[in-house]
């Protein structure tokens, strides 16, 4: 045997059974315990995966996507299948809403107080002589009004403002001195206010008129005399209405509480629409009787079938006729001053075309109410303050 053969015999790699390993320190096994102790051996169910279940996952989802979610409409009905006929599930109808009746404008409660001197025909004095007789004989400043603001009233009168506090007051002892200074000359003095007109239901049979003008009084914090009332109605299956006009601040007041006790009954209080100026001697809008040019008279017309010797109130006729329009050639099957009753208004100079002013006139002139003959009161164009 050569020597390079017994070099590759003494190189040769060690065998499996020649091989020898080294013994383990005691650290080492102490660590190898400790692992094989916190991590047990795993099975065979934990080793082999699981399918993942339907609908573990959450989207978040933010803010706003959540609000347009919320508020997106739910989706339809799913149709009903019965056999081999599908019938769809009717879909629930929402009940309709009534439309709110449009809400009434009172106006503005008047800044100041007004006292109104009317000179009548055939009296003895003048405009002019009467107001010289006032400022002889009247202190005004004695009353605490420093000045007067004077205006035209539209049925010709003179209007006397009084501005600043308290000048409810102080135009009250004004009237009650030109009364006894004008007092022998046929001279009219009044206290006139802005008004507003009311209706009052659901009275029992047993009330008055007077017993609503008091309850309405002191609601509004007014006196009774400056409450005005119409008869009370009663139809043949209802409660009794009835018909007011009181100053614009009483008037106010009590539109706000909505009802009022009258009697036992809590009665339920309404604001009217302000009517046009009106003329109760020709019955066309737009002026009052003290200036009326026309030739026909129809004050004694009754505002119903248009008949002369009754008023409305006490009406019979079954079909409405207007006087005024049935004499101006006009539709008039209707009541005068109606929602149908659309005569000529007047044109005047300078004026704007449009609608009709209403009684609340900002210049502080009268203005009529249609309501008299309803009233029974015979009323007068009432005179309204801005």
């Amino acid at each position: 045997m050569s020597r390079f053969q017994l070099g590759l015999s003494t190189t040769a790699a060690p065998t499996a059974e020649t091989t020898t390993t080294a013994p383990a320190t005691y650290a080492e096994k102490a660590r190898k315990g400790a692992l094989e102790e916190r991590a047990p051996p795993l099975t065979t169910e934990e080793t082999t995966p699981r399918p993942a279940p339907e609908g573990s996952w959450a989207k978040v989802v933010g803010r706003k996507a959540a609000r347009k979610q919320a508020a997106a409409p739910a989706p339809a009905p799913e149709a009903a299948t019965t056999g081999t006929t599908t019938r769809k599930e009717p879909a629930k109808k929402e009940p309709a809403r009534k439309a709110a009746a449009p809400k009434v404008r009172m106006g503005r409660v008047p800044r100041t107080a007004a006292v109104a001197v009317t000179i009548p025909p055939g009296a003895e004095v003048t405009y002019a002589q009467a107001i010289v007789c006032a400022k002889t004989k009247v202190d005004i400043e004695g009353i605490g009004i420093p000045s007067l603001l004077m205006k035209r009233a539209v049925t010709g009168g003179i209007l006397m403002q009084v501005p600043g506090p308290e000048s409810s007051s102080k135009a009250d002892q004004l009237a009650a001195k030109l009364k006894v200074v004008l007092g022998g000359t046929g001279a009219r003095i009044a206290r006139p206010c802005k008004r507003a007109e009311l209706r009052v239901s659901g009275l029992d049979d047993s009330v008055t008129p007077k017993e609503v003008a008091e309850a309405v009084a002191a609601a509004g914090a007014c006196a009774p005399e400056d409450v005005k009332t119409g008869p009370i109605r009663c139809p043949p299956n209802g409660l009794g209405t009835v018909w007011i006009s009181c100053p614009l601040q009483a008037a106010s007041a009590v539109v706000k509480r909505g009802r009022i006790r009258v009697g036992w009954a809590s009665a339920r209080v309404e604001a009217l629409s302000a009517r046009p100026l009106q003329c109760y001697r020709c019955l066309q809008p737009g002026h009052a009787r003290a200036k009326c040019t026309a030739e026909v008279d129809r004050s004694g017309r009754c505002y119903n079938c248009g008949e002369a010797g009754h008023q409305a109130g006490g009406c019979t006729a079954k079909r409405p006729k207007c006087p005024l329009c049935s004499d101006l050639g006009l539709p008039a099957e209707h009541r005068l001053g109606g929602k149908a009753c659309s005569p000529p208004a007047e044109a005047k100079k300078g004026a704007k075309k449009g609608p009709q002013a209403s009684t609340n006139a900002q210049d502080g002139e009268a203005a009529g109410t249609p309501a008299a003959q309803d009233s029974g009161e015979g009323l007068e164009e009432a005179m309204v303050i801005a």
